[in-house]
Parts: structure tokens; C-alpha cells; sequence
């Protein structure tokens, strides 16, 4: 028999199927059948938001960087003068705002201050264009490259990294010290979900005024929100710190991941791969929908089979009780 008369063969055992089953037996199939992509759909939605998000944040980066190029000379020149020259009096003035940098870091209502002499002058510094982003901030290990924005403000890490008030402007040069926050765990976007994956001698960068700036992590810390001893500028460092919540979902903690400037050779951002492979990348997600998916199947596949089982226990005695009367 041809394979076009087997596909023909078994259509038909499926209509004879579909025929013999009852009008409420076929209704309660496709509602199984709905409640199930529902919960694919349910299931897969923060995996789909984190990609599209994730790409409309690396497509704001590179448009930041647009911008700055089509720049006349020298405005980035002096852009990047005046950022440096702003770290110079922070360092000078004793870096007073820091005191509660990792508790403020990630609390929602946190914003510019406006008490500091520094602060009206802070908005103006590295204004690329008026979505308040300033730069980017790019970890080839962990696939991120978010936009840097100024403060940490509701508004700020929803879109990217916050730059934290008090700390220097991420521009590089000795005695600075930039602190970077950002979300992990949202379900829409990944930010910094994955920065607990970062270990001792990685490389990210930052992009800022048309330059690239490389640092190579040296520490990695887990602290209380209170805790700010490792974010003070020391006198002749080049330093970023990363900052975002731990553990996941928890939030108890605050976990930063500091780096110093690096001015060696190392792989391009560009083409550094991301050493978490594509699948790696899915377990988590698999693992997340597989429970309830399975779970919802077997209920489903349990209900029809006592459906089934009952539809035939009755289709004997009635045919039991028809033999019996003749």
C-alpha cells in the first residue's frame, strides 16, 4: 500500500473516530485542547517579552551611539570633559551622597536628589537625548547590552541601568568609581537576571560618548542594603560597580559585581560569545513551564480517560439491558 493510501486509511479512522464520539465527548476535547495552548502561551510569554525587550534596549544603544557620532566635533570631546571634570569635584568633595547607595540603588522611589549642589548639574552631564539616557553598558558573558540612564528611579530601571547619584560618571579616569543598578527577575525583561553568572577575570564594557571603556571583574560581593564599603571612590582606581538583587526573587541582598579598568587585549564584545549557549539559556524556562504543563496534561488526559472508561461501563449495560429484553 502507498504512503498516500496509508494517510488516506488512517484519516478515515480518525473521522470514524471523531463520528462515534459523543457531542459532549468532542466539546470537552477542544476545551482540553484550548486550556492547554493557554498555558503554552501563559508559560512562554516571559520568554517572548524578555526578546522583544531585549532587542528594542540593544536598538536604543546603538542609537545612542548614532547620535553621538552625527555629533559635530568637538561636542563629545567636551561632553566628555565636563563629565570628567564633574568626577574630579565629587571626588574632591568627599563623595557625601553615598551613604545609602545599595539600599537606594534598588528602591523604586529613589531619584536625583536635589539638596546637592552637584545634582542640577548631574541631569545636564553625558545628555545624549531627552529619554535620559546617558551611554550603555554591554556583558558580552551574559548577553546584556541595556542602555545607562540617569538615576535610579521607577522610570530609570524600567528601562535600562540606572546610574546611581553620588557615584562617578561612567566616563573612566583615575579616582572614579560609577555604580550601575538594574532589575533581575522581571518577566518582560532580563536586564540584569543573569549577572550572578559574572566570575573573577570577566570582561564587560561601557559605552558612553562615543568611546568604549573595558573593565575585568576583580570582586564579586554579596552584601545587606545598608552595606556601601565597597562603593566608595578610591584615590587613583578606575572602578565599576554592577548592582542588582539577590537572591532571585528573594531580594534580601544586594549583589555587586566591581570591576577595575582593563587596558589590555581581549576578545571583542562584539564577537565574544556568550559562554551560556542558547540551550542552557532555555533551562530555566523549560523547567519553569514543565510542572505546571505537565501537570495540566495528566489532569486533562486522566478526565477523558474516565470519561472514556464510563462512556464504555454504560454502553455495555445498555447493551446488556437491550439483550435482556429480547
Amino acid at each position: 500500500m502507498s504512503r498516500g493510501a496509508h494517510r488516506v486509511k488512517r484519516a478515515g479512522r480518525v473521522r470514524a473516530w471523531w463520528g462515534r464520539t459523543p457531542v459532549r465527548g468532542k466539546v470537552m476535547y477542544v476545551v482540553g485542547g484550548v486550556m492547554l495552548l493557554v498555558a503554552l502561551g501563559l508559560a512562554s510569554y516571559p520568554a517572548i517579552m524578555q526578546t522583544i525587550t531585549g532587542n528594542q534596549q540593544v536598538a536604543v544603544s546603538n542609537q545612542l551611539e548614532k547620535t553621538v557620532a552625527d555629533w559635530p566635533y568637538p561636542k563629545a570631546e567636551d561632553e566628555l570633559a565636563a563629565a570628567r571634570d564633574y568626577n574630579k569635584r565629587l571626588f574632591e568633595s568627599g563623595q557625601r551622597e553615598l551613604g545609602s547607595t545599595v539600599k537606594d540603588a534598588m528602591d523604586a522611589s529613589a531619584a536625583v536628589g536635589t539638596d546637592d549642589p552637584l545634582a542640577t548639574e548631574y541631569e545636564q552631564r553625558l545628555a545624549v537625548d531627552p529619554g535620559n539616557a546617558m551611554g550603555s553598558v554591554v556583558i558580552p558573558k551574559i548577553s546584556v547590552n541595556i542602555p545607562i540612564l540617569h538615576g535610579t528611579s521607577t522610570e530609570a530601571l524600567n528601562q535600562g541601568a540606572g546610574h546611581t547619584f553620588g557615584s562617578s560618571l561612567p566616563v573612566g579616569g583615575p579616582s572614579t568609581h560609577a555604580i550601575l543598578a538594574a532589575h533581575r527577575g522581571m518577566p518582560d525583561k532580563l536586564m540584569f537576571t543573569r549577572l550572578d553568572e559574572m566570575r573573577v577575570g570577566d570582561f564587560f564594557q561601557i559605552k558612553v560618548m562615543g568611546e568604549t571603556l573595558s573593565y575585568q571583574v576583580t570582586n564579586i560581593w554579596t552584601v545587606t542594603p545598608d552595606d556601601f564599603s565597597h562603593l566608595k571612590i578610591k584615590k587613583g582606581e578606575d572602578r565599576v560597580t554592577l548592582v542588582t538583587c539577590t537572591p532571585y526573587g528573594i531580594n534580601t541582598h544586594r549583589l555587586l559585581v566591581s570591576g577595575i579598568r582593563y587596558y589590555g587585549k581581549h576578545p571583542d564584545p562584539a564577537k565574544q560569545p556568550d559562554k551560556a549557549g542558547t540551550w542552557e539559556k532555555l533551562i530555566p524556562i523549560i523547567a519553569a513551564m514543565a510542572v505546571p504543563l505537565l501537570s495540566l496534561t495528566a489532569s486533562i488526559l486522566a478526565w477523558l480517560i474516565r470519561k472514556h472508561k464510563r462512556n464504555k461501563r454504560q454502553l455495555r449495560e445498555l447493551e446488556a439491558q437491550a439483550a435482556a429484553a429480547r
